[in-house]
């Protein structure tokens, strides 16, 4: 078991360790592991992963309430929001919505929207934050980490890699079994 979540970390530090080389713009990170924040001047969002578990928590620092949050996501389910918010969620994207006033996130609030990832071929990326205001206006965070579907050439490096490590295993028993073999001195 103990293995197991040591694989997890370890992927997880790899995860993010190609995601931000990759990455235009970078966060600001925390001294949290699994944590980093986003910020533009009209919203803060603080992204937490905590095993398989992905909350932002949205920081209105506009003058107008925020009614819209919008991320994609890739292999995620059981879907979370403020209480009297509205989700939708489909083809890789977890959209949720108000329409009441006093659920909308007010100047200076937070907001907590989650949700759960499989591990079925995700890993961490970026991916922009669309933030709704009752003013009609759209803030974009233009990277913010959440899953996102593995390379396919990630999968086929390895792949490559396992069956060339196992080729040189196997050629270095054939080697040493061979040289065992041919020197009767060592022989038994």
């Amino acid at each position: 078991m103990k293995s197991k979540s040591v694989l997890i970390v370890t992927l997880l530090v790899i995860s993010t360790i190609i995601a931000h080389s990759f990455a235009t713009e970078k966060p600001i990170m925390n001294p949290t592991p699994g944590q980093a924040e986003f910020k533009t001047e009209k919203v803060r969002i603080i992204t937490n992963i905590q095993s398989s578990i992905y909350t932002y928590e949205v920081t209105n620092l506009s003058t107008t309430d925020i009614i819209s949050f919008e991320i994609k996501q890739h292999a995620a389910y059981n879907f979370k929001a403020p209480k009297n918010w509205q989700i939708e969620s489909h083809s890789g994207l977890f959209r949720t919505w108000t329409s009441e006033p006093q659920a909308a996130i007010s100047p200076n609030k937070t907001g907590k929207f989650s949700f759960r990832v499989s591990s079925s071929g995700a890993s961490l990326g970026y991916k922009p934050v669309k933030i709704g205001f009752k003013s009609d206006k759209i803030a974009i965070v233009p990277a913010v980490w959440t899953p996102v579907p593995e390379p396919r050439s990630y999968i086929i490096f390895v792949a490559v890699l396992t069956l060339s490590i196992l080729s040189l295993h196997m050629a270095i028993l054939v080697y040493k079994d061979r040289r065992t073999r041919k020197d009767p001195v060592n022989n038994v």
